[in-house]
């Protein structure tokens, strides 16, 4: 007998109610109800003018759902601003003021009502709220931060009863922008000792903030970001500084926060902040370096440049930064990677590694090669084809592995015949060597990206990696574990392989499954979608005979990867040179039920 399936999409919820509504009805209820029925008709007309439904309004509450989240924010703006101006003149006992919270979010639709946890996640939002406020999930703010010109104000993370992660809550301001020069952290107070994720470094040690785009012109986003990398790239390849790798400076993109919680949460003591504004041809950049242990500004500069003067700039700001930390630079310019080529290469460059992140092979071919056609002259495109073939022999998609491990080569060295310091190109070919059992000189090669990028957290963690893969424990968790201190929010898999190090049984003084969960945990609160993650956890709590555990993790697997076998398994894990380790992960994935084939 066939069930009825259910209907479900994606939709913008909005949620309101009154603040101190009980109050209002105990000091004069007839007041109350005349009010609260003008104020609900009031935003039933405003909700269906911005292409919004009225769902049920229940009481003092109303419950409205949206195609467009922009459109809510917008209708929310808009009833909080009409329902101040008729209450302006009035005493605080007579004005009648609602709460109201937005999420995006996946709702079942059923006798034209909606539920799920994309609802009940919008209500603990506007609980949040203040009177006259709107807060809104991270979600929509992903959404609107660039579309409606008003501030927003991080509230932090909140937990949801029924939800397992914590939703991030943001507070809307009304009112403009606010048009500084240098729009980001301020150093009003002094960073402390106490208060420090991790230690500081003996080096000077630097995070560059996201540079915030001033032009009111979307595609200067990714103009902002490539300046950013750059001074980024610049600054990692002096050894004498120690800084935070993009990724984890990225985290707190258009997050309102201060350069003191920056210091704590990295464990740094300078951040570099800074603003762009393009008009025509010629660009304003405005940075600034603070001191975040001391509480003030050591340095800040204002640069007008015309576009084709870009690199020069580039080098002005890694200079002056070197000279204000007394560091001496070398290597000369910083690296010109994104800059000069087609406006859409570090667009494309940046869909890459998110494909590549995501496992979403054919896609990260489709757009290597979309590179490759863009600019011919730069590696990444050929890494990232190189990297393609690799990923089909490991995952048994090529029709003839030995002709994808030639092609593999091939564009590894088209990669490195362009740029010998590229980094990726030296993963390409350490996977080279694994697949044909050469872990001496796959190691050497990561060693040597390590030594060209001392800062580049991605090159100890892949050196960290391939010694977990050839039995060196001891090494693969120094490495890992630096590339975490490099980037403090780092990609799930750092967590993951922490974990795997500690599940392995033999050879091993490290093992210790309670700290393979618990890293293992680690990588599913960045990304619940993690199969490593999921599988690892799977093989660790079979072995400790947890099975409901274990088959839940094992369901996880199936669910994000319905294909996934053993067999796929072990095809992917054959570059690991212990199959003694090989087999034993395998049989505790076949004990909660794994399928061969």
């Amino acid at each position: 007998m066939n069930q009825e399936r259910i209907e479900r999409r994606l939709s913008g919820i909005l949620i309101a109610d009154v603040a101190g509504y009980s109050r209002l009805m105990e000091d004069d209820e007839e007041w109350t109800i005349h009010n609260l029925e003008e104020n609900k008709k009031l935003m039933e007309t405003l909700i269906s003018d911005f292409q919004g439904r009225v769902v049920d309004s229940p009481g003092d509450n109303i419950l409205a759902e949206f195609n467009s989240v922009v459109n809510a924010v917008e209708c929310a703006i808009l009833i909080q601003k009409e329902l101040a101006a008729k209450y302006a003149s009035l005493p605080e006992n007579k004005k009648m003021q609602f709460r109201i919270g937005i999420n995006l979010g996946d709702v079942i639709i059923k006798d034209n009502s909606i539920y799920g946890d994309g609802v009940n996640a919008a209500a603990r939002i506007q609980s949040l709220s203040d009177p006259g406020g709107i807060n809104i999930s991270r979600y929509v703010y992903d959404q609107v931060k660039r579309k409606i010109d008003v501030q927003y104000e991080y509230l932090g993370e909140h937990q949801v009863k029924n939800l397992d992660e914590p939703v991030r809550i943001y507070k809307i301001i009304p009112g403009d922008k606010p048009d500084s020069e240098a729009n980001g952290t301020r150093a009003t107070e002094k960073a402390s000792f106490n208060r420090m994720a991790y230690p500081l470094p003996e080096r000077p040690s630097i995070a560059v903030m996201p540079f915030v785009n001033l032009s009111g012109e979307a595609d200067q986003e990714f103009f902002c970001d490539g300046l950013t990398e750059e001074i980024i790239t610049g600054l990692s390849k002096n050894p004498e500084l120690f800084v935070i790798a993009r990724n984890s400076s990225f985290f707190f993109k258009n997050r309102p926060v201060k350069a003191q919680q920056v210091s704590e949460e990295l464990g740094v003591r300078y951040i570099l902040e800074g603003s762009v504004r393009k008009q025509g041809n010629r660009v304003r950049v405005t940075v600034q370096l603070i001191d975040a242990v001391k509480g003030y500004h050591i340095w800040s500069e204002r640069y007008d440049r015309e576009m084709v003067d870009i690199f020069t700039l580039q080098s002005e700001i890694t200079t002056q930064i070197s000279i204000e930390l007394r560091i001496k630079l070398i290597g000369g310019d910083v690296v010109r990677r994104y800059f000069g080529k087609d406006p859409h290469y570090y667009e494309t460059y940046l869909s890459l590694i998110k494909y590549l992140l995501e496992e979403n092979h054919e896609m990260a071919k489709v757009t290597a090669e979309k590179l490759i056609s863009i600019a011919p002259s730069e590696p990444e495109g050929y890494y990232g084809v190189g990297i393609y073939h690799i990923y089909q022999i490991l995952y048994e998609r090529s029709d003839d592995p030995a002709l994808s491990l030639k092609l593999a080569e091939e564009y590894a060295e088209k990669a490195y015949a362009l740029d010998k310091t590229y980094g990726y190109t030296m993963l390409l070919y350490a996977y080279i060597d694994l697949l044909k059992e050469n872990s001496k000189s796959a190691i050497s090669r990561l060693e040597k990206w390590v030594d060209l990028e001392p800062n580049a957290a991605m090159a100890h963690y892949f050196l960290g990696y391939f010694h977990y893969l050839t039995g060196e424990y001891e090494k693969a968790i120094q490495f890992i574990e630096r590339a975490i201190r490099l980037d403090p929010y780092p990609y799930a898999d750092f967590f993951v392989y922490l974990g795997a190090v500690y599940s392995v049984p033999f050879h091993n003084r490290l093992f210790n499954h309670e700290k393979a969960k618990e890293y293992g945990e680690k990588a599913l609160k960045i990304n619940p979608n993690n199969l490593k993650a999921h599988c690892m956890l799977a093989g660790v709590y079979s072995v400790d005979n947890d099975m409901d555990k274990a088959k839940y993790h094992a369901s996880e697997v199936l669910r994000i990867a319905p294909n996934f076998t053993l067999k796929v398994y072990e095809s992917y894990m054959r570059i690991q040179k212990d199959k003694e380790l090989l087999d034993y992960k395998i049989e505790s994935l076949r004990k909660i039920g794994i399928p061969e084939k």
